[in-house]
């Protein structure tokens, strides 16, 4: 499966100029367009008892916009204008509005197939270090998004993590994943047999055991192992090393610990659209706390 348009937002900052080097990466390896996105919300108006000074106010902010503005429209044509040739298709887009809601919003219009971002940024006056944006766009966007963090140095992404619990719809998250990654990327499917916040335990309320506990736990895991097993033959990739691996513990801690064990530079997780907008997910977390670039994939309901 490979990524429709490409859409990547930018700030004009450094993290966001190595997300539109991975956008145009992927586009250009899959030979589809690549649209540049700059997002500005309008500069708050602070209300005032005296009339004459809140439309003053209001006339030197709004010139002030259109400054803004302009100067985001000269630093993105002269972006799209260095990024264009090659094989690269183009094109520039400013939106209006806070990029937590217009980048997604614009990708879902567009039913893009992947929206690219960096993990941190600049606001429009940068003054202020923005960790939420990313975090913000994964939450609304109902298309996979790729959160990109690092340097860029490395050539397409190698050491791929797919974190999967099983379903139907995590399975459906791995030829994107596949897609974006290097054609001779190492990929491993991992599902967690999560036993939540603590433990199981293993007696009864007497402390009298539970002969059936073991075997269900093993019964379990062994389940999780046929099932990634399948996910592999079903994948059918060639070029490329596809590894699986079930592991217990509680699923975030767990994904967190390979991550930086194994030095994986791509993790992938799925968040289903089902979810409430606001509703803070495990995806979200772990695009929050993973130290490599996190590609959210859309469950589809």
């Amino acid at each position: 499966m490979k990524p429709t348009t490409v859409i990547v937002a930018t700030d004009f900052s450094e993290p966001a100029a190595v997300a539109v080097a991975r956008a145009a990466e992927i586009a250009r390896r899959h030979e589809t367009e690549l649209v540049v996105v700059h997002a500005s919300a309008p500069t708050p108006i602070i209300a005032n008892a005296n009339k004459e000074a809140v439309i003053s106010s209001s006339e030197r902010l709004q010139a002030m916009q259109q400054i803004r503005r302009a100067n985001a429209e000269r630093r993105l044509a002269a972006l799209v204008e260095e990024l264009n040739g090659n094989g690269l298709k183009v094109r520039g887009e400013i939106l209006d509005g806070a990029p937590t809601h217009a980048i997604p919003a614009y990708a879902g219009e567009r039913n893009a197939g992947l929206l690219v971002t960096g993990a941190r940024g600049l606001t429009d006056d940068r003054m202020f270090i923005i960790g939420s944006v990313a975090e913000g766009i994964v939450r609304r966007a109902r298309t996979n998004v790729l959160v990109v963090r690092g340097d860029g140095a490395r050539d397409g992404f190698q050491r791929i993590l797919v974190a999967t619990d099983l379903t139907q719809a995590s399975e459906a998250v791995i030829p994107m994943s596949l897609a974006i990654a290097s054609a001779d990327a190492d990929a491993e499917l991992m599902h967690v047999v999560d036993w939540g916040l603590s433990a199981p335990e293993v007696s009864g309320s007497h402390g009298s055991p539970l002969p059936d506990f073991e075997e269900l736990w093993k019964e379990a895991v062994d389940e999780a192992r046929t099932e990634l097993d399948g996910f592999v033959e079903r994948a059918g990739r060639t070029g490329s090393t596809i590894r699986h691996r079930v592991v217990e513990g509680v699923a975030a801690v767990e994904i967190l610990k390979h991550v930086k064990a194994e030095d994986v530079d791509l993790l992938v997780v799925g968040k289903s659209n089902e979810d409430p907008p606001m509703h803070e997910s495990v995806a979200e977390r772990l695009v929050r706390q993973a130290p490599c670039s996190v590609l959210v994939a859309r469950q589809l309901s």
